[in-house]
């Protein structure tokens, strides 16, 4: 566990410690966060390695080896909400918090960072996989911005950012997006959730341009947690207020499947497994199954002026 206390006896001795390795470690005894950890993300290129972000204001690079904490980061100015490792420079990551400032980081030399401030409370960050120069943040005031980290302004404070000039944005929520994934199989296809109880898929295409091909309550309450399937390409899950899981599978719906007609599906490396097609038999093809969604999205049509946001109807 990320910093929990040393337990005490009945006469308010401290127990033995633990091993400081193993099943048992308790990471960061001495160096915890003295709140509520917000997030988290792991190294897949240095796989002992996990960032924490907290609403003590620091994030925290952790060794998973040692159990031990390496560095504690101290760029933001009020609670961090968000954190996720670079997918390919192995040691850069980037940050968001609820002071509007986004920062991309080299672990190794936290001194100066590059940013910029955003306009309302951040809450979650992703990098496009499928363009690493490029990353995702969404917004308490239910934006989506797309954003290039060449054109971030290198700074010593957070303070000092300048104002956000994302490449494009979309107003997907009325609410906070409290939630997000971008799909590894597929460019171009984003899933928002929101504390407005709605899942939405959205399609960005080559001219960077979105437009809401689908939208549904998966009746799991607020929703704070949203995914895409890292081996299926349209298999969302989404977990929220009512404490319940749902897996939803999108390509079931007519919409979806026209959206993305003739878009690429990819492996995890990155390379063209299979072409998507709207009109071919599912039999056969077991990572696309296009089984007709019977649930009507007429309930769930959002007008957005900012996209074009008006679902398909299901077969």
């Amino acid at each position: 566990m990320l910093g929990k206390p040393a337990l005490k006896g009945k006469k308010g001795k401290k127990k033995s410690k633990k091993s400081t390795t193993g099943p048992d470690a308790i990471i960061g005894q001495n160096d915890q966060h003295h709140d509520a950890v917000l997030g988290l993300s792991w190294n897949k290129n240095h796989r002992n390695l996990l960032l924490s972000a907290s609403a003590d204001r620091t994030v925290k690079l952790w060794d998973l080896q040692t159990a031990t904490c390496a560095h504690s980061y101290h760029h933001h100015q009020d609670k961090v909400q968000a954190v996720e490792w670079h997918p390919v420079e192995s040691t850069m990551f980037i940050s968001g918090g609820f002071d509007h400032a986004l920062t991309v980081l080299d672990s190794r030399s936290p001194a100066t960072s590059t940013g910029c401030r955003v306009a309302s409370d951040i809450e979650c960050v992703r990098w496009d996989p499928h363009a690493p120069q490029c990353f995702y943040v969404t917004t308490e005031d239910g934006m989506v911005q797309y954003m290039d980290v060449r054109k971030l302004t290198l700074t010593s404070s957070a303070a000092l950012l300048p104002a956000a000039a994302p490449l494009f944005k979309i107003q997907a929520h009325d609410s906070a997006v409290s939630a997000f994934d971008v799909n590894p199989l597929v460019k171009g296809c984003l899933v928002t959730a929101s504390v407005d109880q709605t899942v939405k898929v959205w399609n960005i295409n080559d001219a960077n341009q979105p437009s809401h091909v689908l939208s549904r309550n998966l009746n799991v309450g607020q929703v704070f947690s949203v995914g895409f399937c890292p081996d299926s390409p349209f298999l969302i899950a989404a977990a929220g207020s009512a404490g319940k899981v749902t897996v939803w599978d999108a390509y079931a719906n007519r919409g979806v499947r026209a959206s993305f007609e003739g878009r690429p599906i990819l492996n995890q490396k990155g390379a063209q497994v299979v072409e998507l097609n709207a009109t071919a038999d599912k039999e056969g093809n077991d990572l696309v199954e296009a089984v007709d969604d019977d649930c009507s999205d007429s309930e769930h049509e959002v007008e957005n002026e900012n996209t074009m946001a008006t679902d398909d109807e299901d077969d």
